[in-house]
């Protein structure tokens, strides 16, 4: 298949049909991905409009990146859409869901085909001589969706939890060392500031790819911008009141996307001249004690299983626990050398 930006999906089965993807699809979409993830036992709650507003993300263009399969009723049955708006795109995203009644059907193969092809538009605006591959990932309790991104050929390269809390009682208070304080961010005039902190402290995380600080501002103000429950209250900064310099954040969220039972932290960070000093536990008992005063006593992260910082021994001092996890899956487009953080220095 020629790998073009208008191209549709080729080789789907009889009854079988793709277009372009529009934002008149994401109701049906919503719907598919809730019965997908109910399909392994995991109750989530999708919103249309929120989807939506994903498909505004900056540089990303919908009707050239995703591709949506009809069956022979002109029923939206599934999305495969490549995400390659990183600067560099050295790892485009890969993402296919199917509704469970159609997993086996076949169409998996035609979508995945036309997915690889589409991300191969990425190589030429990489840099020379590095390495190209497509990602993905799968919930590790979805074994069909796994054997369908292993079939393709995606290798397993890593391991993700979702981490969890459930609070029965109040946490401990944030014991934070001398020279340190806790407070919210002063937004928009320390946004910039936040950003470059994060992108510091996650230099050292497995799969970082550094990208120019223009680029990544745009892509945080988009999301601010779209995101109906941002709150400035709950982004917290440690800051370092000698210096002003912010040492670690935690950003969080009174919802987690799709699971707005929890409260969700999907930024925790220290930058490592301020680490092993007791800042993250800090950060941590600080946002648990704030959703407990705010009646949240559920709270959620994600954490790179093998975490080069051992984040994941961190999070269980905190008396978090492992909740779910998933599987990121590799597959090589172009041979050469690794752009992204793979070990610490």
């Amino acid at each position: 298949m020629e790998a073009t930006k208008t191209s549709l999906i080729v080789d789907l089965p009889e009854g079988y049909s793709s277009r372009i993807t529009t934002p008149d699809d994401a109701e049906a979409f919503a719907k598919i991905l809730e019965a997908d993830s109910l399909s392994i036992g995991i109750t989530r709650k999708f919103d249309a409009d929120e989807i939506r507003d994903d498909w505004t993300s900056p540089d990303f263009v919908l009707e050239e990146s995703a591709r949506s399969v009809l069956d022979s009723t002109g029923n939206l049955v599934g999305i495969v859409t490549v995400w390659d708006t990183g600067r560099p795109p050295v790892h485009p995203f890969l993402s296919l869901v199917i509704h469970p009644d159609h997993m086996q059907s076949g169409v998996s193969e035609a979508m995945l085909a036309w997915g690889e092809e589409r991300a191969k538009l990425a190589i030429d605006r990489c840099p020379p001589g590095s390495r190209v591959s497509i990602r993905s990932n799968a919930n590790d309790l979805h074994e069909t969706r796994k054997a369908m991104l292993e079939a393709f050929g995606m290798e397993k390269v890593r391991y993700f939890f979702r981490m969890l809390i459930n609070m029965d009682e109040a946490p401990p208070a944030p014991q934070l060392p001398d020279g340190y304080i806790i407070r919210p961010i002063q937004y928009p005039e320390e946004l910039e500031k936040t950003v470059r902190a994060v992108m510091d402290a996650f230099k050292d995380h497995w799969g970082f790819v550094e990208e120019p600080i223009e680029v990544a501002l745009k892509d945080w103000q988009h999301h601010i911008e779209i995101d109906k429950l941002f709150d400035p209250s709950e982004w917290f900064l440690a800051i370092d009141e000698i210096t002003g310099e912010i040492a670690g954040f935690s950003l969080c969220r009174s919802e987690h996307w799709s699971d707005p039972s929890v409260a969700y932290v999907f930024e925790l960070g220290v930058r490592r001249e301020h680490r092993r000093k007791g800042i993250a536990l800090a950060l941590l008992h600080h946002v648990f004690g704030e959703y407990w005063r705010r009646g949240r006593k559920d709270v959620a992260l994600h954490v790179d299983a093998s975490s080069l910082t051992g984040a994941v021994k961190l999070y269980e001092k905190a008396g978090m626990r492992q909740d779910e996890r998933s599987v990121a899956y590799d597959k090589l487009l172009r041979d050469g050398e690794e752009m992204m953080t793979t070990s610490a220095e």
